[in-house]
């Protein structure tokens, strides 16, 4: 795996652009991406504290949630890491770099505009 924790800003997100990946109307998009940046803020949260215990199967399904609600709405880059560490967990590598992915995965959340 690559370990590729860098993740793109996300400000000024087209709708139209998104809705159209997703297959919705691009009036529902505001909705739908505050209850994502909401829901992820108690997530990470719980990401943090797991990632600093070394539990891993909470952080496995903690980045499950991530990884799938990234991936609905086509976050892709922030999908892949969500996955990455998802299945490091799963494994029980030590070597990933949890807590720098958490601080990009947060990082990225907090970028998010329409």
């Amino acid at each position: 795996m690559s370990h590729n924790i860098e993740l793109p800003s996300y400000t000024n997100i087209s709708a139209e652009e998104m809705a159209s990946k997703i297959g919705i109307n691009s009036k529902h998009i505001p909705i739908l991406v505050k209850s994502f940046v909401q829901e992820s803020m108690g997530l990470l949260q719980q990401l943090e504290a797991a990632v600093l215990s070394k539990n891993y199967n909470e952080i496995a399904s903690i980045a499950h949630s991530i990884k799938g609600s990234s991936g609905n709405l086509k976050f892709d880059e922030m999908y892949l890491l969500a996955r990455e560490m998802e299945l490091s967990a799963k494994g029980n590598k030590e070597e990933f770099p949890y807590k720098d992915a958490c601080e990009s995965i947060k990082k990225a959340i907090d970028s998010i505009s329409l």
